[in-house]
C-alpha cells in the first residue's frame, strides 16, 4: 500500500537543483546546453583540434564537434570569466580562469573512450561530457567568496585510467596557502578512475580572508584529469522540491497518526515537498526506493515486517534517517540499549555541527558540558555499535552512557543517520521538531546519483613461464570477484583477496567489483601473457670485520642486475650492479636480472644481510621529517624561518667607524665587529625537534624527491645518489648562507636541528641529507649532549655524508655507542645542507626479532680440526663468551667448512 500526501508551502524534504543558490553553488558539466555548444563551435577561442601543429590536418573523427580546447591562453592570476563567441559560458560562469597556458583546458560535449587515438587506459570514462584539466601541473579555477567551514565536492577522473591524477585545492591564488583536506581532517588523494570526493575549509585557518570574510579557493591539477561538477556547499540548504518516503507498518496503526510524521509534515521551513507513505508490511523494491531525496523509517516499526529488508538493503543508496533503535538487533547491525536517563551528550568536536542548531537564535539546546535534553521526562533508547560491524568507523553525534544516540554514516554521499527516539518514550524535549528538520536537511544534501564501481584494474608480476596477477579497484571498500575460465563474474566467483598465479597461456582473467552504495562495476578482463625470464641473481655473502661484502652474480650472459634497498622490481628506482657492495649496517637488499632478448627481467630476490659484530638497530625512537604540517607556517613550496630570507641576518652586533684608508689620504667609513648578537631564530611545533639560527639562513622546502635514481629522466627532481641512498622524506630545511656582519666576511654557521628530548644510549642516528649546491660540498656534524643549556657541552659523534653531485641525498648511520641519556643535534658547517631526515634508531623489540646469524649450508663435509670458533648473540653481535639466553656458535674447520648452532645457556 501507498499512499501519496502532496504539501504545497508546507512541509518536508527538497532535492538541491543543479544551479547556484546564494549560499550553495554548483556547477555541472554533464550536460552541456546547445547554446554553449553552439558558441564553442562558432568562437575563433575554442578549437576542436587538440593540439596546434595539428591545425593542417584537421579535428580527429573523434573530437569533430565533440570536444573543445580554449586557445586564447586567457586566464590571468587573479582569474577571468571564461568566454565562447563573446559569450559567457554559463557551466562555467562564477568560477575565475587562471591557466595561461594555450590548448590545456577542454570541454568535452560528447568525448568518452579515446582509446583508439591515445592508447590503453584513455578511456573507457564516466561519462562523455566533462571537463578536462590537461597534462602538466597547472592553476586552472578560483572558486571565489568560500565561507569558512564550507565542503567542496567533485566529481574526478583521471585522463589515463591507468594512472592517478586528479587536483588539489589550496586557500587563495596559488598553492602558497593551505592546502585543503576531507572533513575527516585526511589528505584527498588523487584518482585513477571516478571518484566523487570533498574537501572542507578550515574554520580556524591562518591564511589572510577576503574582504568580507570568505576565502578564495585555487584548483590545482597534479596532470590530466577530468571534472564532472563541483559543488560548494556552505549552510544547510532550505528544502523544497523534494520527495519523503515514509516508511510506517499499518499493523501498528496509522502513520498520520504518529507523531514524528506529524512533526515533518507540518514543518514550516519546508517547501513545496512531496511525502509518500510507505507500508513496510508489504513488499518494497528497493530500486524504486532511490528516488527518494530522504527514507524515513518510522519508529512504530517491530522489526518482522516483510518490506524491511529492502529498506536496509538501500542504506548508502538512498539518504535515510533511522528513528528506529530496534532495528538494529533485527538486522544484526548491533544491539539495543535502555537508559533512565533523557539526557544525551554531544561530543566537542560536534556541538558546533548542523544536527544541533537551533531554528531560533535565542535557543540553544547544548549547554557547556556538551548535554542537551532529549525528552523531557524518562530514559533514552540507542543502540551498540560493535567492532568490525557495518556502522563501527562511523562519527557519533550523540551518546547516552554506552549507549549510541546519533550516528552518520558515509556523510557526503547517500548519507545514513540514526537518531534513535524510539517509540518507548513520546515526551519529547524541545529540540525534537529542529532536530527532526536538521536530520532530514543534512540527509538531502547528501543526495547522489547512484553510480558504478570503478572497474577493476589489472597488474602483473611476470615470473618464468607463470604470471602473478593482482586486481585493484579504486573504489573506497569494494570487494572483488573473479573467473579465470573466461565465464562471466558474479557475487559467486572466487573472491579476490591476494595476487594469484597463472601458468596457462592466454588464459582469461574477468573480474567485478562490488561497493556498499554503488552498483556492480562492469566487468574487467584481460587475456595474461606468459614469459620466460632471465635468470635470477645469486647471492655471495662474505662477511667481514664492520662490514659485508655482497656480490651478485647470474647464469645469463651478458645480463644485467640490479638492486636497491626499497623491495622494488623497477630498473629506474635500482643501481645497476658492477662490483662488490659494501654494507655496513643491518639491510635487506634485492636484486634482480633486467630484461635481455625475448626474456622478460627475473623474479626480486630480497636477502637480509647482518653485519658481524654490528648490533642490529631497526626500531624507530624518534623521526624528524620537515612534515607540511609542523614546518612549513601554512605554505605549500617553501618558507623562510630567517628574515634575510636565505641570506639570512647578522650574527654579530656591529657600529660604524670613520678613519683613513689604506693610502693614507681618502676618508672611509669601516663597519666594526663587537660581538655575538645571540639573537636566535627558533622553530618548534612541539614534536621532539626544533630548528635553531643564530642569524644564517633557512628556509622549509617541497621537494619531493623521486625513487627514480636514474638521473637521465629528470635532472632537476631530487633522489638518492644509489639505490641505497632510498628513503628520504618529501620535505627539507635547507641552512643557507651565513651574513656579513663586516660586508666582507662570512659570519659562522649556526643552523641546526635539535632534539628536545634525551635518548637512551646506544643508538643509530640515520640522516638523509642533500646538496643543495651545484659548487660546493655541504658540511654538517652530529653532536650529543647530556644537558642542552651548556652550549659547551655538545660532544662530536660524527660528520653525515653528502654527495657531491647537486640534488642528490645520501643516507648516513652513525652510531652512540655510548650508554648515557643524549639529546642529538645535527649542525651546519657550511651551506646548502638540505635536512630531509633525522632518525634515531635503537636495538627495540623490531630488532630483537631479527635473527642476527644465518645458517650456512655448504657442499663439502667439514674436514680436520675446528680452527676457530666465535660466539654472537641472537641479535648477531660478537661475544667473547655464551651468555644466559640463546647463543650463535660459529665453527670454522681446517678445510674451510663453516657450521652453525644454537645453544641455549640457562
Amino acid at each position: 500500500m501507498k499512499k501519496i500526501l502532496t504539501l504545497i508551502g508546507g512541509a518536508l524534504l527538497a532535492m538541491q537543483s543543479l544551479t547556484a543558490t546564494a549560499e550553495n553553488r554548483k556547477w555541472d558539466f554533464r550536460n552541456w546546453s546547445p547554446a554553449t555548444v553552439a558558441n564553442l563551435k562558432a568562437g575563433a577561442d575554442w578549437s576542436d583540434i587538440e593540439k596546434a601543429t595539428d591545425i593542417d590536418k584537421g579535428p580527429t573523427d573523434l573530437s569533430r564537434d565533440n570536444c573543445f580546447w580554449e586557445v586564447t591562453a586567457s586566464g590571468t592570476a587573479e582569474g577571468t570569466t571564461l568566454t565562447a563567441n563573446g559569450e559567457v559560458i554559463a557551466e562555467l560562469n562564477g568560477l575565475l580562469y587562471t591557466n595561461t597556458t594555450s590548448r590545456s583546458l577542454a570541454i568535452a560535449v560528447n568525448y568518452g573512450d579515446v582509446s583508439s587515438l591515445s592508447g590503453s587506459g584513455f578511456g573507457p570514462y564516466q561519462g562523455a561530457s566533462y571537463l578536462w584539466l590537461g597534462s602538466k601541473t597547472k592553476n586552472y579555477f578560483i572558486i571565489p567568496g568560500v565561507k569558512a567551514g564550507a565542503k567542496i565536492k567533485m566529481g574526478v577522473e583521471s585522463h589515463n585510467t591507468t594512472k592517478a591524477r586528479g587536483v588539489n585545492l589550496y586557500v587563495g591564488h596559488g598553492t602558497s596557502g593551505t592546502k585543503l583536506k576531507s572533513p575527516a581532517g585526511e589528505d584527498v588523494s588523487v584518482p585513477k578512475t571516478y571518484t566523487e570526493q570533498e574537501w572542507e575549509v578550515p574554520v580556524d585557518l591562518k591564511d589572510a580572508p577576503n574582504a568580507d570574510g570568505t576565502y578564495d579557493i585555487q584548483i590545482q591539477n597534479t596532470d590530466g584529469c577530468h571534472l564532472y561538477y563541483i559543488e560548494v556547499v556552505e549552510d544547510m540548504p532550505e528544502l523544497e522540491n523534494a520527495r519523503l518516503a515514509y516508511i510506517y507498518s499499518s499493523a501498528m496503526g496509522n502513520a498520520s497518526e504518529e507523531p514524528y510524521y506529524d512533526v515533518l509534515m507540518n514543518n514550516e521551513n519546508f517547501k513545496n515537498v512531496t511525502i509518500e507513505v510507505i507500508d513496510a508490511t508489504q513488499a518494497i523494491d528497493a530500486l524504486a526506493l532511490r528516488q527518494y531525496n530522504v527514507v524515513v523509517v518510522s519508529p512504530m516499526l517491530s522489526g518482522s515486517e516483510v518490506g524491511l529488508e529492502a529498506v536496509k538493503s538501500s542504506i548508502a543508496y538512498v539518504p535515510m534517517l533511522n528513528l528506529n533503535p530496534n532495528l538494529y538487533k533485527a538486522w544484526e547491525l548491533g544491539d539495543v540499549i535502555s537508559t533512565a536517563t533523557n539526557i544525551i551528550n554531544i561530543p566537542e568536536v560536534f556541538r558546533e555541527h548542523d544536527l544541533f542548531k537551533p531554528s531560533s537564535s535565542s535557543d540553544n539546546y547544548i549547554d557547556e558540558n556538551g548535554n542537551l535534553v532529549f525528552f523531557e521526562d524518562g530514559g533514552v533508547t540507542g543502540v551498540t555499535i560493535p567492532e568490525g560491524t557495518y556502522f563501527a568507523d562511523d562519527r557519533v553525534l550523540a551518546t547516552a552512557g554506552d549507549a549510541v544516540i546519533s550516528h552518520i554514516h558515509n556523510p557526503s554521499r547517500n548519507a545514513y543517520m540514526l537518531l534513535s527516539y524510539g517509540a518507548e518514550n513520546t515526551s519529547f524535549a524541545g529540540s525534537f521538531v529542529d532536530l527532526m528538520g536538521n536530520a532530514v536537511k543534512i540527509l538531502n544534501s547528501s543526495k547522489q546519483d547512484v553510480t558504478l564501481a570503478a572497474t577493476p584494474v589489472f597488474t602483473y608480476s611476470f615470473k618464468n613461464l607463470s604470471t602473478d596477477v593482482s586486481i585493484s579497484c579504486s573504489t573506497k571498500g569494494a570487494e572483488i570477484y573473479y573467473t579465470t575460465d573466461g565465464s562471466e563474474p558474479t557475487s559467486a566467483s572466487t573472491l579476490y583477496t591476494e595476487p594469484f598465479n597463472i601458468s596457462s597461456e592466454n588464459t582469461v582473467v574477468k573480474a567485478i567489483a562490488y561497493a556498499n552504495g554503488y552498483d556492480a562495476s562492469l566487468v574487467g578482463d584481460s587475456v595474461v601473457a606468459i614469459y620466460t625470464t632471465t635468470a635470477s641473481p645469486i647471492f655471495s655473502v662474505e662477511q667481514q670485520e664492520g662490514k659485508t661484502v655482497v656480490t651478485l652474480s647470474t647464469t645469463e650472459e651478458d645480463a644485467i642486475i640490479y638492486y636497491n634497498i626499497a623491495g622494488s622490481n623497477k630498473a629506474n628506482e635500482s643501481t645497476i650492479y658492477t662490483e662488490p657492495i659494501e654494507i655496513k649496517n643491518y639491510t635487506t637488499l634485492t636484486a634482480f636480472t633486467g630484461e635481455l632478448g625475448d626474456k622478460k627481467q627475473s623474479e626480486c630476490i630480497t636477502k637480509d644481510i647482518f653485519v658481524q659484530g654490528k648490533e642490529i638497530r631497526i626500531d624507530v625512537v624518534s623521526h624528524f621529517d620537515a612534515n607540511r604540517a609542523d614546518w612549513s607556517n601554512g605554505e605549500s613550496k617553501t618558507f623562510y624561518y630567517t628574515e634575510g630570507k636565505k641570506n639570512g641576518y647578522p650574527f654579530y652586533n656591529t657600529h660604524e667607524e670613520t678613519g683613513k684608508a689604506s693610502d693614507g689620504v681618502t676618508d672611509s667609513t669601516y663597519i666594526v665587529v663587537d660581538g655575538p648578537a645571540n639573537k636566535l631564530t627558533l622553530w618548534n611545533p612541539g614534536k621532539g625537534w626544533e630548528f635553531k639560527s643564530y642569524g644564517q639562513g633557512a628556509l622549509w622546502e617541497n621537494n619531493g624527491p623521486v625513487a627514480d635514481v636514474d638521473n637521465s629522466n629528470d635532472a632537476k627532481r631530487y633522489r638518492g645518489e644509489t639505490a641505497l641512498d632510498f628513503g628520504a622524506s618529501s620535505y627539507n630545511i635547507q641552512f643557507g648562507n651565513p651574513y656579513k656582519s663586516d660586508g666582507v666576511h662570512g659570519d659562522p654557521y649556526s643552523c641546526s636541528i635539535e632534539s628536545t628530548e634525551a635518548f637512551q644510549g646506544p643508538f643509530d642516528v640515520v640522516t638523509f641529507v642533500g646538496n643543495g649546491s651545484s659548487n660546493n660540498l655541504p658540511r654538517a656534524d652530529i653532536y650529543v649532549s647530556t644537558d642542552t643549556t651548556d652550549v659547551n657541552n655538545w660532544t662530536k659523534v660524527d660528520s653525515v655524508t653528502f654527495s657531491k653531485n647537486y640534488r642528490y641525498i645520501k643516507k648516513s648511520v652513525i652510531g652512540y655507542e655510548g650508554t648515557e641519556k643524549v639529546f642529538v643535534k645535527l649542525q651546519a658547517d657550511f651551506s646548502s645542507v638540505m635536512v630531509f631526515d633525522i632518525i634515531i634508531m635503537n636495538n627495540g623489540e623490531k630488532s630483537q626479532g631479527v635473527n642476527g646469524i644465518e645458517e650456512i649450508t655448504d657442499s663439502k663435509e667439514a674436514c680436520g680440526e675446528i680452527v676457530r670458533t666465535e660466539i654472537y648473540s641472537i641479535n648477531g653481535v660478537k661475544t667473547s663468551r655464551a651468555a644466559k639466553g640463546i647463543n650463535i656458535v660459529k665453527e670454522v674447520y681446517a678445510n674451510g667448512t663453516v657450521k652453525t648452532r644454537k645453544v641455549m645457556v640457562k
